[in-house]
């Protein structure tokens, strides 16, 4: 996968973990899955890599991502106006 293609792959990481708890719920648990499930069965995945929360612990060692903040679906559609 070419840098290009990596880019817009996390790209689209952060965007379906800041509107879908499950899919954050999977990067936090199996990195390897959430990325494949993104990039396809086929793609070479990366090695290692670990997703946080903002507030979460930083790993010794190794690659990782840390996730944007998570948006509720009410927040995007706002409150209703009496």
């Amino acid at each position: 996968m070419g840098y290009k293609e990596l880019q817009n792959l996390f790209k689209e990481i952060a965007q379906k973990a800041a509107l879908d708890k499950d899919y954050r719920e999977l990067c936090l648990k199996d990195s390897r899955a959430a990325i494949r499930l993104l990039a396809g069965q086929d793609a070479e995945i990366l090695e290692h890599i670990v997703f946080l929360e903002e507030e979460g612990a930083c790993p010794q060692e190794g690659p990782f991502f840390v996730l944007p903040p998570y948006i509720k679906k009410s927040w995007l559609l706002g409150q209703e106006k009496e």
